[in-house]
């Protein structure tokens, strides 16, 4: 089992640069940087989405939903 982090985290150990992220997912920058400032949180299906593209280290439970 990977260990969790935040998205942030992530990004930062994995060197993806916010654009980067955002293209290669599919969302705007602007949503992706929301997410990580924690001034938005992702819906429960792009919660779901992200666990699933950070292997496990980013799950719903690092969004605060418990």
């Amino acid at each position: 089992m990977n260990a969790t982090m935040k998205l942030g985290q992530w990004m930062a150990a994995n060197r993806w640069s916010s654009r980067a992220l955002s293209e290669a997912w599919g969302i705007p920058e602007v949503t992706l940087k929301s997410w990580v400032h924690g001034r938005r949180t992702p819906r429960p299906k792009m919660q779901e989405r992200i666990d699933q593209l950070t292997g496990g280290c980013v799950t719903s439970a690092d969004w605060g939903n418990r």
